[in-house]
């Protein structure tokens, strides 16, 4: 019985040492055929066609290569959607395990390389999921959440990647990034330290580049980014394109869920903390479409929050250039749409100057062609402007307080731009102690303090349109400053047609009419009523301290000055006091006819009746006369080799009517008789002067002249190298009691050859 025990534990433990035997024999076929590439493909295939059938839609892989925890290869992966298109294919990614615990429930992989892969998420016409929605339901788990795996990767790298973001119930857009099909090339990059716990992913991003179907490239980006269901956090972001770079401290993203990231502008809150960067309108005209024609840089800082259709910009300071800068605040609702967007802006300060406006190439800020500053602004130095403005770009308002070298200023206005794209404003304007001296270089003027009521269009002077209403608090003329100068009128280009009223203690008059200088010659049409005028006190003169007049001016023609001016002045009801001393006066009026060629002028009034006509030019008559003179007269008149002689025909009457008021105030010592005539014809080319004289007498303190007459020949050919002047005096008065009769001087001056 022992022995057949015996027997029978002997053939079972020989029996189990063969099954062992067997067993560890398969087993090492086993691990052979495990380790072995031919098995692990054959592994992954079968377990590709189980998702396959799994999840209804095409899964492969096309070989895998596996050694233990060291390395891992996958060639060929793919994915397809329900829709038999390409959802993700890798042709290769290869990493390895660092670290797994099941109990622990955590996996660690050293690293995961990837190369061309290609990621196609899109949402079909006619559909309201995206085509990965199937493997977001068939993943997703009910279980709680303290059962779920923790991933974390120590290195991601992405090479030539293409990744595709489509909504093809959405239209696609022309210009510009579209949110609903984005198009992803060539995107590049690391991710160091990629973690998933739970909703939460955690990863630093390093040199992320890409290219999108708009045209907007990346070339880098680092970041330590944190994405859950409901938020991305970019810590310490750094952005590098082609054109800008842009650091900050931090960027957020905010959503309810990530079906709202498809309404990226309006469903997306932003927050971001910019420090000092660089941005170029190129690279924002990809966000905001309606900046495309903008090619320009800015440097800024800033703190951004809000969605981009509801965007605030808080303590921004741009800089548009060494000296031109902004700082201030900037809301912006209704973005990427810039007609229907609404600015509301908080100017702290806005300083520049012409010369830092003159680096500036305008063009780039999308106008036709540059501005030509002029160059009176250089005088205002540094302008500093502070205020507020509320609106769109093309229809807003606006309070500015406006600080410069040479005074300062204030207003508030209505603005728009038009269907013709013409710039209009209606509003106020205020200035305190601008100094018109240093802004048109110019004496005459000084510092002038104004309150104007402006309604109008165009802000270069050639497409000026502009209804003003107000008053000059203090004006400065020649030294001397005007109180309350009214003015209401139309300025139009170079032209003004309104009311001006002067109403200071030493003059007081208005004026109405229309003066336009657009054209050459100029044109005016006005009447001025003085009331009265004290010209010593305002400085207009520098003697007869108590000379004051009044008068009523009538002016209408054209022309640039007197000797081209075409047209009528007409003066009336002129008076004058002097010393106690009133003087009246009828009217006087001036006629001016006047081309290139020739011209007339023509002088009625109580005083005397002129008439002058030819082709002549009043500021050179003297110099002609002086250069006649110093030919014939050159011991009375300086060499004739300081006069230039210009081309003068003319002839000229004078009628004396009374002179006796004008000598009574101006020359007292002279007295002219009634009737006196006067006639004066002149050549220059060929120094011709034929000057007659007629008086019955002039009186020159105690002395007079009766009977006079004066008459000079000029000469009859080339030939003649005498000039003749034949003055007869009848008697010659030089006190009661002495007298002289027939008085007659005939001189002869030879012309030197």
């Amino acid at each position: 019985m022992l022995k057949t025990i015996k027997k029978i534990g002997f053939y079972s433990l020989r029996t189990v040492a063969n099954l062992f035997e067997i067993v560890f024999f398969f087993s090492l076929v086993l691990i052979f055929f495990i380790r072995s590439d031919w098995m692990q493909t054959q592994l992954a295939t079968s377990l590709a066609e189980f998702y396959s059938y799994e999840l209804d839609a095409d899964v492969s892989i096309e070989s895998v290569k596996i050694n233990g925890f060291e390395y891992a290869e996958i060639n060929g992966f793919y994915v397809g959607d329900r829709h038999n298109d390409t959802l993700l294919y890798i042709p290769h990614i290869n990493g390895a395990l660092s670290d797994l615990s099941l109990e622990s429930k955590f996996v660690i992989l050293s690293g995961i390389n990837a190369e061309g892969a290609r990621l196609k998420i899109q949402k079909y016409a006619g559909e309201t999921e995206f085509n990965l929605q199937f493997l977001v339901n068939y993943f997703s788990s009910d279980e709680d959440k303290s059962s779920s795996f923790t991933m974390k990767i120590k290195e991601v790298n992405l090479n030539k990647s293409h990744i595709t973001y489509y909504d093809w119930n959405k239209e696609l857009k022309g210009y510009g990034v579209d949110y609903d099909h984005l198009d992803l090339w060539d995107v590049s990059g690391k991710i160091i330290g990629l973690r998933n716990r739970g909703d939460i992913t955690s990863m630093n991003v390093l040199g992320l580049a890409l290219t999108d179907r708009s045209g907007f490239r990346l070339d880098s980006l680092n970041a330590h980014m944190l994405v859950n269901s409901r938020k991305v956090k970019l810590g310490k972001l750094f952005v590098k394109t082609p054109y800008s770079k842009i650091v900050t401290k931090g960027v957020e993203l905010n959503f309810d869920g990530h079906q709202h990231l498809s309404n990226f502008v309006e469903d997306v809150r932003l927050f971001a903390n910019v420090e000092m960067s660089s941005i170029n309108m190129k690279d924002i005209s990809y966000f905001v479409p309606s900046l495309e024609a903008y090619d320009f840089s800015i440097d800024l800082i800033t703190e951004i929050e809000g969605p981009i259709n509801d965007l605030n910009l808080s303590s921004l300071f741009i800089s548009f250039s060494e000296g031109t800068y902004f700082d201030g605040d900037i809301s912006l609702k209704g973005l990427p749409n810039l007609d229907s967007t609404q600015v509301a802006l908080n100017i702290n300060a806005l300083q520049t100057s012409k010369m830092d406006l003159e680096t500036i190439d305008l063009m780039k800020f999308g106008l036709k062609e540059n501005v030509e500053i002029p160059g009176e602004l250089s005088s205002l130095g540094g302008i500093l402007v502070t205020g507020s403005s509320n609106g769109y770009y093309h229809d807003f308002d606006v309070s500015l307080d406006i600080l410069t070298d040479i005074g300062a200023a204030n207003g508030s206005f209505l603005c728009n731009i038009d269907s013709t794209q013409q710039f209009n404003y209606n509003g106020y304007l205020s200035t305190a102690g601008i100094d018109l001296s240093s802004l048109t270089n110019s004496s005459v003027f000084g510092n002038f303090t104004s309150d104007l009521n402006i309604k109008g269009k165009g802000l270069a002077v050639d497409d000026l349109d502009v209804l003003v209403d107000g008053h000059l608090n203090k004006f400065d003329l020649q030294g001397y400053t005007y109180d309350e100068v009214n003015i209401s009128g139309h300025f139009k280009e170079k032209s003004f047609d309104g009311f001006l009223t002067v109403a200071d203690q030493n003059v007081d008059l208005n004026f109405e009419g229309n003066i336009d200088l657009n054209k050459a010659p100029y044109e005016f049409s006005f009447i001025t009523e003085v009331v009265k005028a004290n010209p010593y006190d305002l400085h207009l003169i520098n003697t007869r301290e108590t000379a004051s007049t009044c008068f009523n001016l009538m002016a209408e023609g054209s022309g640039t000055n007197i000797d081209d001016f075409t047209g009528l002045v007409y003066f009336t009801d002129v008076a004058y006091f002097e010393e106690g001393t009133d003087y009246s006066f009828e009217s006087i009026m001036l006629e001016s006819k006047g081309n290139t060629n020739y011209h007339t002028i023509d002088v009625f009034s109580e005083f005397a009746n002129i008439s002058m006509e030819g082709e002549f030019n009043l500021d050179s008559i003297e110099n002609s006369l002086s250069y006649l003179g110093a030919k014939v007269l050159p011991s009375l008149f300086p060499n004739a080799e300081n006069f230039y002689l210009t081309h003068e025909e003319f002839n000229l009457g004078i009628q004396i009517n009374d002179l006796s008021k004008l000598t009574e105030l101006f020359f007292p010592s002279l007295r002219i008789a009634p009737a006196t005539a006067l006639r004066c014809d002149y050549v220059s080319e060929d120094d011709a002067l034929e000057l007659f004289v007629k008086s019955d007498w002039i009186e020159y303190g105690d002395v007079r002249f009766a009977g006079i007459q004066l008459d000079t020949t000029q000469r009859i050919s080339g030939l003649d190298l005498f000039y003749t002047l034949d003055l007869t005096v009848d008697s010659l008065f030089l006190s009661e009691e002495i007298y002289i009769q027939n008085v007659n001087l005939i001189a002869k001056a030879t012309k030197t050859i």
